[in-house]
C-alpha cells in the first residue's frame, strides 16, 4: 500500500472516488482502489501491479498530477534523477520531461522546458541523497563499516566501489580479494578487488554476489568489516 500525503487529502480528499486511474506517459493505465483508514487515504488494490510493471524500488521518486476527477498522471524518476523509460526496448534518454496528458484545464503545461527539467532533476537528486543519508545514519555497528547506495553499474555486476578512506585505513595493502558474508551468516561470496586512482573496487565475482544475495537497484547496503585479518565484510541491506 502507499499512503497519499495528508496535505493533498485535506485539499482534495472529498473529491477522490473509491477507484482511480494511474496513467504513465506511455498512456498505459492502471486502476487502483483508495481506502480511507483513520483519516489516512491509502492506494491499495492494483498498486503492487503498478510498482512491479515499472520496476519501482527504494530511491525512486514519483510525481502525481490529479485531473480533478478520477485520474492521476504519474512521472517516475530513478535514483539519478532521470525519468525512467516507460516503453520496453526503448534505449534513448529523454531530453525533455514530457508533460501530462491534456485535460480540460488549458493552464496545465503540455511540456516542461529543458531548464525546468534540469531543476526538477537537481531537486530529486538532493531529496534522494537526503533520504538515503537518513536511512544510512540510523545504522550503528561496533565494527568499521561503509555504506553503498546501489546504482545500475553495481547491479549489472561491473564493479562496486569501496570508499578510499575506508580501504586505506582498514584494508591491507595489496588486497586482491575479500569475502562478503550474508547477514544471516549462511552464505559467503569471494569477490576480487583492484585499486585505481580514487578507490578500491570489488569486481571479479561481483555479478554472482549480486545475483545470489538479493541486492537490488536502489538498496542501501552497509558493509561491516567483521574480520580485518581475513578481509571479511558482513552485508546488511537497510
Amino acid at each position: 500500500m502507499q499512503r497519499i500525503p495528508k496535505k493533498f487529502v485535506c485539499k482534495y480528499g472529498k473529491y477522490l472516488p473509491d477507484v482511480v486511474a494511474l496513467k504513465d506517459p506511455s498512456d498505459a493505465v492502471w486502476h487502483v482502489e483508495l481506502k480511507n483508514v483513520d483519516g489516512d487515504v491509502w492506494i491499495r488494490s492494483g498498486w503492487q501491479e503498478f510498482i512491479e510493471h515499472h520496476s519501482i524500488c527504494a530511491g525512486h521518486f514519483l510525481i502525481f498530477k490529479y485531473d480533478g476527477k478520477s485520474q492521476f498522471c504519474v512521472l517516475i524518476f530513478d535514483m539519478s534523477g532521470n525519468e525512467i523509460l516507460y516503453n520496453a526496448g526503448e534505449s534513448r534518454k529523454r531530453k525533455e520531461i514530457s508533460g501530462y496528458p491534456s485535460s480540460e484545464d488549458d493552464s496545465i503545461p503540455k511540456k516542461y522546458s529543458r531548464k525546468e527539467a534540469l531543476m526538477m532533476k537537481k531537486l530529486l537528486k538532493t531529496q534522494a541523497k537526503d533520504g538515503c543519508s537518513q536511512i544510512a545514519g540510523s545504522f550503528k555497528s561496533s565494527y568499521p563499516y561503509f555504506i553503498i547506495y546501489v546504482q545500475p553499474s553495481y547491479v549489472n555486476g561491473i564493479y562496486m566501489p569501496i570508499p578510499k578512506k575506508f580501504s586505506k585505513k582498514y584494508l591491507p595493502e595489496g588486497l586482491d580479494s575479500l569475502t562478503i558474508q550474508a547477514s544471516s551468516e549462511r552464505r559467503k561470496w569471494q569477490v576480487g578487488c583492484n585499486l585505481n586512482n580514487t578507490h578500491m573496487r570489488m569486481c571479479r565475482g561481483l555479478a554472482k554476489f549480486i545475483r545470489e544475495s538479493g541486492v537490488k537497484l536502489g538498496d542501501i547496503c552497509a558493509f561491516e568489516l567483521i574480520n580485518k585479518e581475513d578481509a571479511v565484510l558482513k552485508l546488511n541491506i537497510l
